[in-house]
């Protein structure tokens, strides 16, 4: 008997969201959506989230060089989606008005077990 565990290609979150790694930080209008693009080298259907994610959770703001993240264009949706021209995912992250003033880790965990984050520094 073999037993296989399988890891998505994940291909980061793409411009202009930056990966927590980088040392830039996420700077966005409290209460936007905002669409966070990513890739599994491909379409691996609408279920590759672990039970209860994406999450975000408060942080304490770290200390790096903010560039600004738009609000989604029109058309963009709350939750997930996979655009098959570009090949990618994109996922509408409602934030809160309530977080002004406040930083957060956006985290999503795959279905493979792998977790991947952002951090976000929110104004009103």
């Amino acid at each position: 008997m073999r037993s296989y565990h399988v890891h998505y290609a994940w291909q980061g979150f793409f411009a202009p969201i930056t990966n927590s790694s980088s040392a830039k930080l996420n700077l966005v209008h409290a209460g936007d959506l905002i669409k966070l693009g990513f890739g599994l080298d491909g379409n691996r259907g609408l279920d590759v989230f672990a039970a209860g994610f994406p999450a975000s959770a408060p942080v304490i703001c770290p200390f790096r060089t903010p560039h600004s993240v738009h609000a989604a264009g029109a058309g963009t949706v709350a939750g997930l989606s996979f655009v098959v021209a570009s090949g990618h995912y994109g996922y509408g992250w409602q934030t809160s008005n309530t977080w002004a003033g406040t930083c957060r880790m956006f985290q999503v965990e795959l279905k493979d077990g792998t977790v991947h984050n952002a951090t976000f520094m929110f104004f009103s």
